[in-house]
């Protein structure tokens, strides 16, 4: 996420692109391609979450609503790099600016992924994992 200058750029490093992505682009067309894996990582992020916060209250679709979001976002993304004018404004702008601008577009949908995680202990599971010092 903060070397990426675009929405995309987190996903498209995603071993999803070369395993279901590619193929369907090459059938359905990029847009219909992006959506269906979308689709699909979010069938597999609800298959992991629900069995791994069984009886924990978790609740189908959460997950899924973030991963429709991130699709949102990548299409708009697509069709406005579609437009020459805003094509070359985002490219005139400075690097750092680009990931900052991207953070800040992402940074508002994170909250609806990683709450999961911490509602359900996993983040004080792994901090109790994780060796600490204390000087006392």
């Amino acid at each position: 996420l903060s070397s990426s200058s675009a929405a995309s750029d987190v996903y498209k490093r995603q071993l999803l692109r070369r395993a279901c992505f590619k193929p369907l682009a090459s059938v359905a067309g990029p847009a219909a391609a992006a959506l269906l894996t979308f689709g699909v990582s979010a069938l597999f992020h609800e298959y992991q979450f629900a069995l791994t916060f069984q009886g924990g209250g978790y609740r189908l679709g959460r997950v899924s609503a973030f991963f429709g979001a991130m699709a949102s976002l990548c299409l708009a993304q697509t069709a406005c790099e579609r437009v020459p004018a805003l094509r070359a404004l985002a490219r005139a702008l400075p690097e750092p600016v680009q990931i900052g601008l991207n953070i800040c577009t992402l940074a508002p949908f994170g909250h609806w992924f990683v709450l999961i995680w911490v509602e359900h202990g996993f983040m004080d599971t792994i901090a109790r994992m994780v060796p600490t010092l204390s000087c006392a």
